[in-house]
């Protein structure tokens, strides 16, 4: 039977529309409409329009398909499509309505409602949305990854990975969903299910170096650091200047204490200078291994006696303790004293690690204190622990305190190496601040002109957002303000891993005391090793090996008493730093 004439047309514009071929799907559109007035076509040409961005042509052909059939639920539903580009999305919404009412059973009018809710924020809508594009769409992808990654939003992580297997689950090739999967399960510790939906993933892009990255640093955090290697040279095969890659490698390669790492960290920086990873790693590397502090913090007689009260509290006979980053030994030996049965201490630096393994045996307790030459991510159960650790100490903290990677490290272990019920020493810490003006120290932070010269060249060994340790009771100052608490953190249970790229925000509002010129922040911490026992590394605490961080605000601003001043502290996984906003009187 011969095909109709407009039928002909119309199968030509819509294979052209399939093809993306739209100028030559709107001609042919426009020749179907010709033959014959039908909305669907109407439709269908201002879809093609709209691909090509040309908003007036597709504004004209909806507002004149819709006048001559109102009733037609798809020309109401691309109208919404139009609206929503547009950035109208309570218009959006109101079309979708309409046309679901138009015509309730239509899954896809339901998804692209949803889509509009989520736009503009109305969540809780959203979620119904979806919802009842599955009641009448079960298998309907998009649907069930959207919700997926809507529940992420809400941090409702259960719930998202059930959204997400779904849509493997009905396409094992839907690239998003498997990235999902793998990345949520890579932030609760589940490494062993991340690898697996990384590596399904790799399957269908061999050369993604998002995947390849990832694959990498699950096989670096559960210290199977050859592998990793592996994964990252293929990445730099791949692009040899990924800047990415060559942190991740050189990163690696410090965790196996190979020297290869500096060279890496140095091409980093000829991509980019202002890289503040491969800074920092570079000055951690170019310092003496065994740093004078060492020897200060032995000597903190307030800090050794209440790490002991608190050991002596919460280590049980029997209990298998974890000390993390051991440096001499010397919690593992109270730990030991306390009643543990065993003690299993890791030391990343080989010569530290050499000495308090000395240590212990001269204290004739290196029956029961082993001692591990690598990073506590490297440690697995049942081979370099026994079993799960029921307690877990540790010191690894900074002036600034996330500086030594406190929180990665204690996530990975909650996720890998502690019973669910264990002790954490310290149980938290809270970070206090205050304003300050400091003339001395303003002079170098920035450097600019010394002694009439200009030396602010010096200034690309600082990298952005750094702070200095000082001993605010030695160092000319003013306050500007009273002290006021910047942070809470809760070591037992932790906050989301948050990238430099995008941390945890915290804003402050700060009443100002005196008049002056601000500089900084100082900040310090109240390191909570219990719910009783407190030390502080504050200008009058009981830690004074720390001393304080100060951080100098970009420009200094004059303020005045009875002013607010208003910041924001913005926290990643090792560091802590803050933006000067404007002060309000």
């Amino acid at each position: 039977m011969a095909i109709a004439p407009e039928l002909d047309v119309l199968q030509k514009a819509l294979k052209c529309h399939q093809m993306g071929e739209f100028y030559q799907a709107i001609e042919l559109y426009q020749q179907a409409l010709l033959e014959k007035n039908d909305p669907l076509v109407s439709n269908n040409l201002a879809s093609a329009q709209l691909a090509l961005a040309d908003n007036e042509a597709a504004l004209v052909t909806l507002t004149t398909a819709l006048a001559e059939h109102p009733e037609c639920a798809e020309l109401t539903l691309t109208f919404s499509l139009y609206k929503a580009s547009r950035g109208e999305l309570d218009k959006a919404i109101e079309l979708a309505r309409s046309a679901i009412e138009k015509a309730p059973g239509r899954a896809e009018f339901h998804y692209n409602l949803a889509n509009f809710y989520y736009q503009s924020g109305d969540l809780t809508a959203a979620v119904k949305a979806y919802q009842q594009t599955l009641l009448l769409n079960e298998q309907f992808v998009e649907a069930h990854f959207n919700l997926g990654t809507l529940y992420c939003t809400q941090g409702l992580i259960e719930q998202a990975i059930i959204a997400f297997k779904q849509t493997v689950q009905m396409n094992p090739q839907f690239l998003p969903g498997l990235m999902q999967l793998a990345k949520l399960y890579s932030d609760e510790g589940k490494y062993g299910e991340a690898k697996s939906y990384y590596q399904k993933a790799l399957v269908i892009e061999p050369n993604n170096l998002d995947i390849i990255n990832a694959l990498g640093m699950i096989f670096h955090v559960s210290g199977e650091l050859e592998l990793a290697r592996q994964y990252y040279k293929k990445a730099l095969d791949i692009s040899p200047d990924d800047e990415e890659s060559n942190i991740l490698m050189a990163n690696c390669l410090r965790d196996s204490n190979d020297s290869a790492a500096e060279q890496f960290y140095q091409k980093v920086l000829k991509v980019n200078p202002l890289n503040a990873i491969a800074k920092d790693n570079l000055n951690r590397l170019s310092k003496s291994k065994i740093a004078a502090w060492h020897f200060n913090m032995l000597a903190d007689e307030a800090r050794n006696s209440a790490f002991d009260r608190a050991l002596a509290k919460h280590v049980n006979k029997g209990d298998l303790v974890l000390d993390i980053g051991t440096g001499s030994g010397l919690l593992a030996m109270m730990a030991k004293r306390a009643g543990a049965e065993q003690v299993v201490a890791c030391e990343m630096v080989a010569d530290l690690a050499q000495v308090a393994r000395q240590v212990v045996a001269d204290n004739n307790m290196d029956d029961a204190i082993t001692i591990c030459n690598h990073k506590s991510t490297n440690l697995k159960v049942g081979v370099d622990l026994p079993r799960k650790a029921d307690v877990l100490v540790s010191e690894i903290l900074d002036v600034g305190l996330l500086g030594e990677g406190v929180l990665p490290t204690f996530r990975h272990a909650w996720a890998n190496l502690l019973n669910p019920d264990a002790v954490a020493i310290p149980k938290a810490a809270t970070v206090e601040a205050c304003l300050i003006q400091c003339d001395q120290l303003k002079q170098v932070n920035p450097v600019s002109n010394i002694s009439g010269f200009d030396l602010s060249a010096f200034n690309t060994f600082r990298a952005k957002g750094d702070y200095i340790a000082t001993q605010l009771v030695e160092t000319p100052h003013q306050l500007l303000s009273n002290n006021f608490v910047v942070q809470y953190f809760d070591f037992t249970n932790l906050p989301a891993n948050a990238a430099v790229e995008q941390p945890n925000e915290t804003h402050l509002t700060v009443p100002v005391t005196q008049d002056g010129e601000l500089h900084a922040i100082a900040f310090w911490f109240q390191l909570h090793l219990d719910d009783e026992i407190t030390l502080s590394s504050g200008p009058q605490g009981e830690m004074v090996h720390w001393g304080q961080a100060v951080y100098f605000f970009e420009q200094p601003k004059m303020i005045r008493q009875g002013d607010f001043v208003q910041l924001k502290a913005l926290q990643s996984e090792a560091f802590l730093e803050f933006q000067l906003l404007d002060c309000e009187l």
